[in-house]
């Protein structure tokens, strides 16, 4: 949940150009996160 507060919050700042490239990191973490069981 962190994390996934963490790339939203960079998202946000991020949301000019290059925010696509960050959601979808994000999107990566989270799945990693998951199939982590974390």
């Amino acid at each position: 949940m962190l994390n996934y507060a963490d790339c939203y919050l960079e998202k946000i700042e991020l949301h000019e150009i290059g925010s696509f490239s960050t959601f979808t990191i994000c999107i990566r973490l989270i799945i990693n996160g998951v199939l982590n069981g974390v």
